[in-house]
């Protein structure tokens, strides 16, 4: 998505908070929400915008009204972010915690990565947009001791290289973002709504039912979240602070499964949708479905779930990368996990991006007819395993990918 959150998170007056971050007494934040633009950028629907429900939540946590700059779309022009921003920045002492929130377009320019203020000039935005340099620039000479950066846009990942830098000067940061910094991020708000129910202490982010959620889980549920429901990378960094921290309490937590938090295909209208199994018997599953801003739950059959599978491939594999349709010669330079980084040949590096196997084809894919409900469809195997065949129909969407 080309709508990026950036959170310097706090600590709110719940103990939980304060395991990790200080009073709501000592907090500043700044929140620049924008949906829409003066020109030439798309706007996003503003239904159940989180950036306003990430504003009530600290609100409802015991942070002053007054300590809080909140910049909704008109409101938020380069001028204004800046010396907000700097404001922010000079009144802080050692014993602050500083936030700043920025929902919007992430857009790139020359390698660096801007946010995009609502007077931003899209063809001009090394003059005209938010740079992240001033960002790090303001936090690290700031007093401030305790940082917490986080995005949900395009590019967001941009500000894992931010962290260091304000790091350098002895700062405690914790940075999330919803895609790396070579990527392009989801048009859902599927990243700030991870994160508001990890705040929140929603119990199925307590992965080891202590009855907290730390760091670590947070990092977690992010990960997975992304992965599965918006099938990219997300990202993260940690200086000064320990990823066993807490960060919420649960009220009360919930029994978990073997399922439980994980995530499968299931039928939505005429498709398949990824949803979080919440709670399951052996014969069905209470599962989440989430659309742009809305959960919605459902009691599913557990025979019409099916499992989310990822095809890998290796280092140094001549492929295919899909982008926006076409199909461009690459090379795999590393894999993490089920997603491989890859060079587009004859790019510069800064079309390297992480993309999962469903953007991936090695050319060799052998041609296939799959009988299904009685007729043949045409089709490439993209994997072989123990005399099953993982297979994509040709011209359907990846979410009809299954072993035969």
């Amino acid at each position: 998505m080309k709508r990026l959150f950036l959170l310097l998170l706090f600590c709110v007056c719940e103990p939980a908070f304060a395991q990790v971050f200080d009073s709501p007494q000592n907090t500043k934040v700044l929140i620049a929400g924008v949906l829409e633009w003066k020109e030439d950028l798309a706007s996003f629907s503003k239904k159940n915008r989180k950036d306003k429900e990430l504003q009530e939540f600290f609100l409802k946590q015991g942070l002053p009204a007054s300590q809080i700059t909140a910049l909704y779309d008109s409101e938020a022009t380069l001028k204004n972010m800046n010396a907000a921003l700097r404001k922010m920045a000079e009144d802080a002492d050692a014993n602050t915690t500083l936030i700043f929130y920025y929902a919007g377009h992430g857009l790139t320019h020359n390698g660096a990565i801007y946010f995009a203020n609502y007077d931003i000039l899209p063809s001009k935005p090394v003059s005209t947009g938010f740079d992240l340099n001033q960002l790090s620039e303001q936090m690290a000479n700031s007093k401030a001791r305790n940082i917490v950066l986080m995005a949900d846009c395009c590019y967001s990942g941009g500000l894992l290289e931010q962290a260091k830098k304000i790091a350098i000067n002895k700062k405690k940061v914790l940075c999330l973002s919803s895609a790396t910094a070579s990527n392009l991020s989801t048009g859902n708000w599927t990243f700030s709504q991870t994160v508001l129910d990890c705040f929140r202490g929603e119990a199925i982010g307590d992965k080891n039912q202590d009855k907290t959620i730390t760091v670590a889980e947070l990092r977690q549920e992010l990960s997975d979240a992304m992965k599965f429901r918006e099938r990219q990378m997300s990202g993260f960094a940690v200086h000064g602070f320990s990823e066993n921290r807490k960060i919420a309490a649960v009220a009360k937590a919930v029994k978990h499964t073997a399922e439980t938090g994980t995530y499968r295909w299931a039928k939505y209208e005429k498709g398949w949708s990824p949803v979080r199994i919440l709670n399951n018997t052996e014969k069905e599953s209470f599962c989440e479905f989430y659309f742009y801003s809305d959960k919605l739950n459902k009691t599913i059959s557990a025979k019409e779930l099916r499992p989310i599978y990822f095809v890998r491939h290796q280092k140094g594999d001549k492929v295919l990368v899909e982008w926006k349709k076409q199909w461009y010669k690459a090379t795999v330079l590393k894999t993490e996990g089920d997603f491989a980084y890859i060079k587009y040949d004859n790019y510069e590096d800064s079309w390297n991006e992480w993309v999962l196997y469903d953007r991936i084809r090695t050319g060799k894919e052998k041609k296939v007819q799959v009988l299904d409900a009685g007729a043949y469809y045409p089709a490439e195997i993209l994997e072989e395993k123990i005399g099953l065949f993982y297979i994509h129909y040709d011209n359907y969407a990846s979410f009809w990918d299954l072993w035969v």
